[in-house]
């Protein structure tokens, strides 16, 4: 059972706003559900576990955040941080399963396809899933509306240092950076001259719309308003890896730049055309407190290369960096709000149609 006591009442983010829309477009899919699982060899007291995921809720408001049936002027709904949220972690045991890891792998994945209840519920999932006794897995499910990448991360290292405090009979230190802090300064920028500013830059960027880089082509075959996602994984030989490194230090640029050029290289040369729009994505963590709190932050870059075919492609790359140092000084404008003010054509949703994250993880 949840318990709840004394919300208070907080608008969306610019961050927040973008997602919030989107899924409304498609309200029963499950297209903002981030998260995955951690393996846990050894072996873990669900009793504790829960005690830990309590005080991690405590900990970091970021979990404490629900969406109310109000809404403000634009049909956007606010959002409430309760004082006091408490859950149960539920425990999948497959142990008994001819093949454990197989069965656990069939359950986590339905698991992640259930939609999240948008307002007044909890907008995180916490399960461990029992393959042996000495063996779990922890699958963690956050709506995007509430947590990043970054925030993910934070939160599992957080965890680990709770539960590992209750293990040895210590008191944990609950204390952290609240969410509330990046709410009140993303309204704050929306409502500034440097918002302003930011603004004028990007549409000096995009007098026009950048032409799509793609036609759809097999839309026809598909009967539903979205088609369904696949995820490939490839690796690249740490050998090669280690090339790309010592080539951008070279040319003082980084392996994401390089990789930046290799993807313009080949879309331009398949599609015959000079210019390649990508979007990036950036922290919004400007302040040191900021990458320490649980939340939702990123937005999105959008990107536009225009360089000769003739260019060299260290030229390339060099150009690339020179052009980023330049965008992320205005990286915090939202890109829904360019979108609006460079009007793209119906049924396009974006300024461009490729999106590379490039995360360094340890």
């Amino acid at each position: 059972m949840n318990k709840t006591t004394n919300p208070t009442r907080y608008p969306l983010t610019s961050s927040q706003r973008e997602i919030w829309f989107e899924q409304q477009m498609y309200p029963a899919l499950p297209l903002y559900n981030i998260g995955g699982y951690v393996n846990l060899p050894g072996t873990i007291d669900p009793v504790l576990f829960q005690q830990a995921v309590n005080l991690l809720i405590r900990k970091h408001d970021n979990l404490r955040i629900q969406l109310l049936t109000e809404s403000d002027a634009d049909g956007v709904p606010y959002q409430q941080i309760l004082d006091m949220l408490e859950v149960t972690v539920p425990v999948q045991d497959v142990s008994q399963a001819s093949d454990p890891v197989a069965a656990a792998q069939d359950w986590m994945q339905a698991q992640f396809r259930a939609p999240f209840v948008l307002t007044g519920q909890p907008l995180f999932r916490y399960d461990l899933v029992k393959l042996a006794d000495d063996h779990y897995y922890w699958l963690l499910q956050y709506h995007h509306l509430i947590n990043d990448g970054w925030g993910v991360a934070l939160l599992n290292r957080s965890l680990a240092t709770l539960y590992s405090a209750l293990v040895v009979g210590q008191t944990p230190d609950l204390s952290a950076p609240v969410y509330t802090d990046w709410i009140a300064q993303d309204r704050a920028y929306v409502s500034s001259a440097t918002f302003r500013k930011n603004r004028d830059y990007w549409l000096r960027q995009y007098s026009i719309a950048p032409e799509p880089l793609f036609s759809p082509r097999y839309r026809s075959q598909y009967t539903d308003d979205v088609i369904r996602s696949d995820c490939i994984t490839l690796s690249l030989p740490r050998a090669f890896y280690q090339q790309l490194e010592r080539f951008a230090a070279q040319h003082q640029v980084s392996v994401f730049h390089v990789l930046i050029g290799a993807l313009y290289v080949y879309f331009t040369r398949i599609t015959q055309r000079e210019d390649f729009a990508i979007g990036l994505p950036v922290l919004n963590r400007a302040r040191a407190t900021f990458k320490h709190t649980a939340g939702l932050f990123t937005g999105i870059s959008s990107v536009w290369l225009q360089t000769p075919h003739t260019s060299t492609f260290v030229e390339l790359v060099q150009q690339i960096n020179r052009n980023l140092q330049s965008h992320y000084r205005h990286q915090r404008f939202p890109v829904s709000e360019l979108n609006r003010a460079v009007g793209i054509e119906p049924g396009r949703h974006q300024l461009f149609d490729i999106n590379l994250s490039y995360e360094n993880h340890d």
